[in-house]
């Protein structure tokens, strides 16, 4: 398969720049997401990668080979879009054939198959008006009648039947292949066998072999997402690029498709990237996630690293749904307790988080807190708040907990401070009861205000790989 790695990719669009100093290195057989909102430089990386999108400056490489000036068509990497790109007058076999045959283009093919099949259908047509003028002796006002129906009805029976066309196509490559032992169709046959056979394999991983000899407009969303699935995967390429293939799909669907894309990229381990603004599917797809926002990668790591341990606020809230509850505040020493202080509550700070938050007694900072981390009416609960909001979804229930502001800044202009909680399955909770409230301390998060970094408990803050990766450089240019 292949390892990718993009090395300072910057590209500019006049003078916006889309993407800014990407890099990444993607393992072989490894399934990463590029994940962020609309605008982010996600689909941009992916189509430079593809060369579809010049690049600015850096470069691009695969298995240690850089591409940039490499044709895309040389690349052997598969694209799969958004919006399906089927040729709605191709059945799906031709769809799925389509790659390959442009690829292995073999000199004056087509036009000798075209001879012959017009020698073999002239031949027909020659029998059938001989079988028409013996039949003309016993019905001679009906036979120019039978003649056209007859040639009306072979046109219809070939366009309403694909794979009778096809095995006739066949069968012609048979006969100058193998009995008349010509060259160009005995190289035309062999090519056509592998097609078929890959066709056959493709579909049948796709369960979408009794849909060979239908046209796009026949299937259902999932099947033409399958199809241009299989267009990637029939080229057995070095890696498939994504962008956002299951975004156009009803939600029942998603979810399917995305259970079976996932099987499907275990069982064919070929190195995988996927653009989606679905904070879910790159949770559950990617061995790792890229985050990225306005061209910059954030943050780069495994889901879990990414959802424990944000590198700053915007990571923070773009992953997890419901998103991350943040409360604006300052650090307090009170004697020897430090306390976290906002309008509507006042929060003592754990003793694991002292040491990072010692620098920034009397400054501002933002408290993080994942929906889930939320506990209700616990003994341990003191924080007092009143129910706003249900929510109920089935397996759970959102929560929306209102604070009355204590001390209410000159900007403020709500009243409450909102905060959504999670809770397993449908709660007895009514609107307008009193709650006590109670933060996972172990699951608390504090930003830093001024750059939305996250403190690190043991002290200092967090880096983006952005920067991470600029002081990098740095330190390669100035050993």
């Amino acid at each position: 398969m292949a390892k990718i790695e993009f090395k300072n990719i910057t590209k500019k669009f006049g003078t916006f720049e889309a993407v800014k100093n990407f890099n990444l290195e993607v393992s072989d057989e490894e399934f990463v997401c590029l994940v962020g909102p609309s605008g982010c430089g996600k689909t941009t990386t992916l189509r430079m990668l593809a060369g579809l999108e010049t690049i600015t400056s850096g470069t691009i490489s695969i298995d240690g080979e850089i591409i940039n000036d490499i044709s895309p068509k040389d690349r052997n990497i598969a694209m799969v879009f958004q919006s399906y790109a089927l040729y709605p007058h191709y059945t799906i076999y031709e769809n799925l054939a389509f790659g390959i045959r442009n690829r292995e283009k073999i000199k004056w093919a087509n036009l000798m198959i075209s001879m012959a099949l017009l020698l073999f259908y002239g031949g027909i047509v020659s029998l059938y008006y001989g079988f028409c003028q013996l039949l003309g002796q016993i019905v001679p006002e009906y036979i120019n009648l039978i003649f056209v129906a007859g040639i009306l009805g072979w046109i219809f029976m070939l366009y309403s039947f694909p794979e009778t066309r096809q095995d006739i196509k066949m069968m012609n490559l048979r006969f100058w292949a193998m009995k008349m032992k010509i060259p160009i169709f005995q190289e035309y046959l062999s090519r056509e066998e592998k097609i078929r056979q890959k066709v056959k394999e493709t579909s049948e991983l796709l369960g979408i072999e009794t849909q060979l000899w239908k046209k796009p407009k026949q299937l259902s969303g999932g099947q033409r997402q399958r199809v241009a699935l299989g267009r990637a995967i029939i080229r057995n390429p070095k890696a498939f690029l994504m962008d956002e293939p299951l975004s156009n799909l009803d939600a029942k669907l998603r979810v399917q498709m995305r259970a079976e894309l996932e099987r499907l990229t275990k069982k064919l381990r070929v190195t995988t990237l996927y653009v989606t603004h679905d904070q879910i599917e790159a949770m559950t797809l990617g061995n790792r996630i890229v985050v990225l926002n306005e061209g910059i990668a954030n943050q780069v790591g495994t889901p879990e690293e990414v959802y424990r341990q944000p590198v700053n606020k915007f990571v923070a809230g773009f992953i997890g749904s419901p998103p991350m509850n943040f409360v604006e505040g300052r650090i307090e020493k009170n004697s020897e307790q430090l306390q976290f202080v906002s309008e509507a509550f006042s929060y003592n700070i754990p003793d694991y988080y002292k040491v990072g938050l010692s620098n920034f007694i009397n400054k501002e900072v933002t408290l993080g807190i994942r929906p889930e981390h939320i506990l209700l009416n616990t003994p341990e609960a003191k924080l007092d708040a009143t129910i706003g909001v249900l929510e109920p979804i089935g397996s759970d229930t959102f929560v929306y907990i209102d604070f009355p502001i204590k001390r209410k800044s000159r900007n403020s202009i709500f009243d409450n401070l909102e905060i959504i909680v999670k809770q397993e399955g449908i709660t007895k909770l009514k609107i307008d009861e009193p709650v006590k409230v109670q933060f996972m301390d172990d699951q608390i998060h504090f930003f830093d205000k001024e750059t939305d970094l996250r403190i690190l408990p043991s002290g200092g803050l967090c880096q983006t790989h952005y920067e991470a990766e600029l002081e990098k450089q740095g330190n390669e240019i100035n050993p």
